[in-house]
């Protein structure tokens, strides 16, 4: 008959990284060759779980067995928001997420948006005073624990492009201000009826106009300057007759 051996079996506790998992074994005489099976198979396990090992000395001149459970522990993973600082373009900004984890786990879903926004933000509004949040909560799976990450997305005003000329000319008898040539968004966009071009003068020697834009909707820096408004005089047309009598 075989003898008796003894079988301790080790590597009991590991975590999912994507490889093999298997057991390991010390046998009294040492180092008999040990055959195993996880819950009655021989295929060594890599998604986490629990696993029963039966570990069996295979050799022609001793005999002997252990059972144990094997725990391969869940990876954690890592989901990283990436929001940013955007200048107004008239577009939506969206925030990216980035899910990953032991064993090749790479995900990149959609995140929800919370806070000052309801959705990836347009205008400043959506993100000052209160900030928009990009938030995703990953809820993990077989072989990895969930995750949660989130980010800020802020959206700075723009400058719009505003075009005012003075005015130069002889007195005329009418109001002479400041001339509106252009006043533009990022896109192109008329914003002149957001132009306040302030006085108009007609009389020697005109002044100083002090234009002003508005940006009520927020997504432009309000801005201005100061124009001159020239007003020459004129020639007055002065017509003498004389006098021819007896």
């Amino acid at each position: 008959n075989k003898a008796a051996a003894t079988v301790a079996l080790g590597s009991l506790a590991q975590t999912y990284d994507g490889t093999l998992k298997p057991a390991t074994a010390t046998t009294n005489p040492a180092d008999l060759p040990v055959t195993f099976t996880y819950n009655g198979s021989a295929d060594v396990p890599t998604d986490a779980g629990s696993y029963v090992v039966v570990g069996t000395v295979n050799d022609g001149n001793y005999q002997g067995s252990a059972s144990d459970t094997l725990i391969i522990d869940k990876a954690a993973s890592t989901t990283t928001v990436t929001g940013g600082t955007f200048t107004y373009t008239g577009s939506s900004h969206l925030a990216t997420v980035s899910v990953t984890g032991a064993g090749g786990l790479s995900l990149s879903p959609i995140p929800t948006y919370s806070g000052g926004c309801v959705a990836a933000p347009i205008n400043v509004s959506e993100t000052i005073p209160t900030a928009c949040t990009a938030e995703y909560t990953y809820s993990g799976d077989t072989n990895h624990y969930g995750s949660n990450g989130s980010d800020t997305i802020v959206i700075t005003k723009a400058d719009a492009s505003i075009v005012v000329n003075g005015y130069t000319g002889t007195f005329d008898g009418s109001e002479h201000g400041a001339i509106l040539v252009s006043a533009l968004g990022v896109n192109s966009e008329d914003l002149s009826a957001s132009v306040n071009l302030d006085a108009t003068f007609i009389n020697v020697p005109g002044g100083i106009a002090h234009w002003t834009f508005t940006d009520v909707a927020g997504n432009y820096n309000n801005t201005g300057g100061d124009v001159d408004i020239i007003v020459y005089k004129a020639d007055a047309a002065i017509e003498v007759t004389g006098y021819t009598g007896e």
